[in-house]
């Protein structure tokens, strides 16, 4: 008899658990496949710093490289634009140069040209000649905390013709200064790197991570990433 029951009772549990599964089909993101990685963009930026006045260098020039993570915005008669953080495409000191060496997802390499940075909000533009990649669709409205959200990134550097690392985490809300904080694991090299929501849209850029908690990330706020990107591309469009 007590056979019997057990049998019973695992009936009705496969049954409910069948009857639920066409709901979580119906509500299941689109595939990853769908992901934007065409508007990916890596960078591999070169900064040189010598100690100079009036063209006299007292010592030898050093040059320090490091990666970050940029996407696409708007395409351009001459290129596109892409959108990255202010601190991977500004120098760290005023004696220093920058090289941009740009990537797409492909692998073809270009170089970029500083447009515009709100170094505030460490946001940033450069106009990379002879790219024509499709630009991020940007979403008419910021996430609400708990929803999942998407990352197309090169941490730690990790970048490779046809690969860049494919992330999900959850949007957690803002921060008293009005950051976007992320449930999302990220290393150097993911600086300037998207987000995007469940329709694959932009909702966000990865800046920064919590230093005792490296899978806590940190954005510019949704309303002040739009307003940047638009505005630079007016100005850039006036030109």
């Amino acid at each position: 008899m007590k056979q019997k029951q057990k049998i019973l009772i695992l009936g009705i549990i496969m049954l409910i658990a069948c009857a639920r599964m066409p709901h979580q089909q119906v509500n299941a993101p689109e595939t990853l496949s769908e992901l934007p990685r065409d508007s990916f963009i890596f960078l591999l930026v070169k900064e040189t710093t010598g100690s100079c006045f009036l063209n006299v260098c007292i010592e030898k020039p050093q040059t320090s490289i490091y990666s970050g993570s940029g996407f696409v915005v708007s395409n351009t008669p001459t290129g596109s634009i892409i959108a990255t953080a202010a601190h991977v495409c500004l120098p760290e000191k005023e004696n220093s140069t920058i090289d941009y060496g740009i990537s797409d997802i492909d692998g073809k390499t270009y170089e970029g040209r500083f447009l515009t940075a709100l170094v505030k909000h460490d946001l940033c533009l450069l106009h990379v000649e002879g790219l024509y990649k499709p630009p991020i669709k940007i979403a008419t409205s910021p996430p609400k905390p708990g929803q999942r959200i998407y990352n197309i990134a090169a941490p730690a550097g990790i970048f490779n013709a046809g690969m860049a690392p494919i992330l999900e985490g959850r949007f957690n809300g803002t921060d008293k200064k009005g950051r976007s904080i992320y449930s999302l694991p990220a290393a150097g090299g993911s600086s300037g790197s998207m987000v995007l929501n469940h329709k694959y849209e932009l909702v966000g850029m990865i800046q920064a991570l919590h230093i005792r908690f490296p899978t806590i990330t940190i954005g510019p706020n949704f309303s002040i990433l739009k307003s940047f990107i638009a505005k630079g591309i007016k100005n850039f469009s006036s030109l």
